[in-house]
Protein backbone atom coordinates (compact mmCIF):
# COMPACT_ATOMS: atom_id res chain seq x y z
CA UNK A 1 0.00 0.00 0.00
CA UNK A 2 1.32 3.46 -0.56
CA UNK A 3 2.50 5.63 2.02
CA UNK A 4 -0.12 7.97 3.47
CA UNK A 5 0.97 11.32 3.89
CA UNK A 6 1.21 11.49 7.71
CA UNK A 7 4.03 8.30 7.42
CA UNK A 8 6.16 10.36 4.80
CA UNK A 9 9.83 8.89 5.10
CA UNK A 10 11.23 9.93 1.43
CA UNK A 11 14.46 11.88 2.53
CA UNK A 12 13.82 14.39 -0.36
CA UNK A 13 10.50 15.38 1.80
CA UNK A 14 10.29 17.20 5.22
CA UNK A 15 6.58 17.62 6.63
CA UNK A 16 6.24 20.05 9.54
CA UNK A 17 3.31 19.15 12.02
CA UNK A 18 1.14 21.04 14.33
CA UNK A 19 -1.34 20.36 16.76
CA UNK A 20 -4.76 20.48 16.12
CA UNK A 21 -7.60 19.55 17.88
CA UNK A 22 -5.81 16.08 18.72
CA UNK A 23 -4.78 15.30 15.90
CA UNK A 24 -1.24 16.37 13.83
CA UNK A 25 -1.63 18.24 10.86
CA UNK A 26 1.21 18.98 8.48
CA UNK A 27 1.90 22.22 7.85
CA UNK A 28 4.12 22.52 5.27
CA UNK A 29 6.17 20.21 2.76
CA UNK A 30 9.31 21.02 1.26
CA UNK A 31 10.53 19.06 -1.95
CA UNK A 32 14.17 19.92 -2.50
CA UNK A 33 14.54 18.27 -5.97
CA UNK A 34 11.83 20.59 -7.60
CA UNK A 35 12.81 23.85 -4.71
CA UNK A 36 8.70 23.77 -4.07
CA UNK A 37 7.14 25.00 -0.97
CA UNK A 38 3.72 24.01 -0.38
CA UNK A 39 2.00 25.78 2.73
CA UNK A 40 -0.95 24.12 3.93
CA UNK A 41 -1.16 21.06 2.03
CA UNK A 42 -5.17 19.95 0.85
CA UNK A 43 -5.91 17.07 3.41
CA UNK A 44 -7.60 14.43 1.62
CA UNK A 45 -9.71 11.26 3.31
CA UNK A 46 -10.79 8.70 0.90
CA UNK A 47 -13.71 6.38 1.54
CA UNK A 48 -14.93 3.69 -1.16
CA UNK A 49 -16.24 0.42 -0.85
CA UNK A 50 -13.33 -0.97 -3.08
CA UNK A 51 -10.04 -1.46 -1.46
CA UNK A 52 -8.14 -1.48 -5.29
CA UNK A 53 -10.15 1.26 -6.15
CA UNK A 54 -8.85 3.17 -2.45
CA UNK A 55 -5.83 1.80 -3.25
CA UNK A 56 -5.46 3.29 -6.56
CA UNK A 57 -6.66 6.55 -5.57
CA UNK A 58 -4.01 7.22 -3.16
CA UNK A 59 -1.50 6.12 -5.29
CA UNK A 60 -2.60 8.72 -7.78
CA UNK A 61 -2.56 11.60 -5.60
CA UNK A 62 0.80 10.85 -3.57
CA UNK A 63 2.59 12.69 -6.37
CA UNK A 64 0.89 15.73 -5.62
CA UNK A 65 2.64 18.05 -3.64
CA UNK A 66 -0.30 20.08 -2.41
CA UNK A 67 -2.41 16.91 -1.70
CA UNK A 68 -1.71 14.40 1.21
CA UNK A 69 -3.79 11.81 2.24
CA UNK A 70 -4.62 11.41 5.79
CA UNK A 71 -7.49 8.81 6.03
CA UNK A 72 -8.22 5.76 3.68
CA UNK A 73 -11.32 3.29 4.33
CA UNK A 74 -14.00 1.47 3.22
CA UNK A 75 -15.78 1.52 6.80
CA UNK A 76 -18.79 3.96 6.05
CA UNK A 77 -19.92 3.63 9.55
CA UNK A 78 -16.59 5.17 10.63
CA UNK A 79 -17.11 8.48 8.66
CA UNK A 80 -18.16 10.80 11.28
CA UNK A 81 -15.65 9.73 13.67
CA UNK A 82 -12.57 9.52 11.04
CA UNK A 83 -13.42 13.37 9.95
CA UNK A 84 -13.49 14.65 13.31
CA UNK A 85 -10.52 12.80 14.63
CA UNK A 86 -8.25 14.02 11.37
CA UNK A 87 -9.80 17.05 9.76
CA UNK A 88 -10.01 16.28 6.41
CA UNK A 89 -10.56 19.64 4.21
CA UNK A 90 -11.90 17.02 1.50
CA UNK A 91 -13.76 14.10 1.96
CA UNK A 92 -13.51 11.77 -1.44
CA UNK A 93 -16.67 9.79 -0.70
CA UNK A 94 -16.86 6.81 -3.23
CA UNK A 95 -20.51 5.51 -4.07
CA UNK A 96 -22.36 3.10 -6.27
CA UNK A 97 -26.07 4.61 -5.61
CA UNK A 98 -27.03 7.10 -3.56
CA UNK A 99 -29.15 5.46 -1.08
CA UNK A 100 -30.43 6.50 2.24
CA UNK A 101 -28.03 5.45 3.68
CA UNK A 102 -25.53 7.73 2.08
CA UNK A 103 -27.59 10.82 2.16
CA UNK A 104 -27.84 10.61 5.80
CA UNK A 105 -23.62 9.96 6.40
CA UNK A 106 -23.67 13.36 3.95
CA UNK A 107 -26.37 15.11 6.27
CA UNK A 108 -24.62 13.97 9.30
CA UNK A 109 -21.14 14.92 8.07
CA UNK A 110 -22.21 18.30 7.32
CA UNK A 111 -23.82 19.05 10.89
CA UNK A 112 -20.96 17.60 13.14
CA UNK A 113 -18.27 18.79 10.28
CA UNK A 114 -19.29 21.59 8.34
CA UNK A 115 -16.15 22.57 6.92
CA UNK A 116 -15.45 19.68 5.44
CA UNK A 117 -15.72 19.77 2.09
CA UNK A 118 -17.57 16.40 0.53
CA UNK A 119 -17.11 15.46 -2.78
CA UNK A 120 -18.72 12.68 -4.21
CA UNK A 121 -17.11 10.16 -6.93
CA UNK A 122 -19.79 7.89 -7.93
CA UNK A 123 -20.72 4.77 -10.54
CA UNK A 124 -24.23 6.46 -11.35
CA UNK A 125 -24.98 9.78 -12.45
CA UNK A 126 -28.26 10.05 -13.45
CA UNK A 127 -30.35 13.63 -12.27
CA UNK A 128 -32.17 12.19 -9.56
CA UNK A 129 -29.04 10.69 -7.41
CA UNK A 130 -27.09 14.31 -8.37
CA UNK A 131 -30.29 16.31 -6.95
CA UNK A 132 -30.20 14.06 -4.00
CA UNK A 133 -26.93 14.55 -3.13
CA UNK A 134 -26.41 18.21 -3.99
CA UNK A 135 -29.52 18.71 -1.83
CA UNK A 136 -27.70 16.41 0.93
CA UNK A 137 -24.98 18.71 0.88
CA UNK A 138 -22.27 17.71 -1.10
CA UNK A 139 -19.55 19.83 -2.43
CA UNK A 140 -19.29 18.49 -5.97
CA UNK A 141 -20.08 15.10 -8.04
CA UNK A 142 -17.71 13.45 -10.27
CA UNK A 143 -18.21 10.19 -11.94
CA UNK A 144 -15.64 7.45 -11.61
CA UNK A 145 -14.52 7.17 -15.40
CA UNK A 146 -13.19 10.94 -15.05
CA UNK A 147 -9.46 11.03 -15.77
CA UNK A 148 -7.03 11.43 -12.68
CA UNK A 149 -6.46 15.16 -13.86
CA UNK A 150 -10.16 16.10 -13.58
CA UNK A 151 -9.66 14.21 -10.28
CA UNK A 152 -7.43 16.31 -8.92
CA UNK A 153 -9.01 19.36 -10.08
CA UNK A 154 -12.21 18.55 -8.48
CA UNK A 155 -10.18 18.51 -5.39
CA UNK A 156 -9.02 21.60 -5.75
CA UNK A 157 -11.80 22.97 -6.81
CA UNK A 158 -14.35 21.95 -3.58
CA UNK A 159 -11.44 22.96 -1.38
CA UNK A 160 -11.93 27.06 -3.47
CA UNK A 161 -15.50 27.04 -3.06
CA UNK A 162 -16.38 25.79 -6.75
CA UNK A 163 -18.79 22.53 -7.12
CA UNK A 164 -17.11 20.41 -10.04
CA UNK A 165 -19.51 18.20 -12.07
CA UNK A 166 -18.86 15.56 -14.08
CA UNK A 167 -19.58 17.01 -17.84
CA UNK A 168 -22.06 13.90 -18.29
CA UNK A 169 -23.56 14.26 -14.98
CA UNK A 170 -23.93 18.10 -15.71
CA UNK A 171 -26.02 17.22 -19.07
CA UNK A 172 -27.84 14.77 -17.33
CA UNK A 173 -28.86 17.28 -14.34
CA UNK A 174 -29.69 19.90 -16.78
CA UNK A 175 -32.00 17.94 -19.01
CA UNK A 176 -33.41 16.46 -15.71
CA UNK A 177 -33.99 20.17 -14.53
CA UNK A 178 -35.52 21.19 -18.32
CA UNK A 179 -37.93 18.42 -18.28
CA UNK A 180 -38.86 19.40 -14.49
CA UNK A 181 -39.71 22.66 -15.15
CA UNK A 182 -41.95 22.02 -18.42
CA UNK A 183 -43.97 19.64 -16.43
CA UNK A 184 -44.49 22.35 -13.76
CA UNK A 185 -45.59 24.53 -16.27
CA UNK A 186 -48.17 22.39 -18.01
CA UNK A 187 -49.30 20.99 -14.79
CA UNK A 188 -50.05 24.85 -14.12
CA UNK A 189 -52.09 25.47 -17.28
Amino acid sequence: MPKLGLQEDRADTKVGMLKCGGCQRPTAKYFSEQEVFVSDPIRVSVIDAFPTLREGIVALLEPEHDLVVVTVTGDYGSITLLCLQQRPDVLLLGMDTPDAEMVDIVVQLKQTCPEIKILVFAAVGNEACIQTMINAGVSGYLLKTETHSNLVTAIRAVVRGEMPLSRSAVTSFLIYRRTNRRQRQQSGR
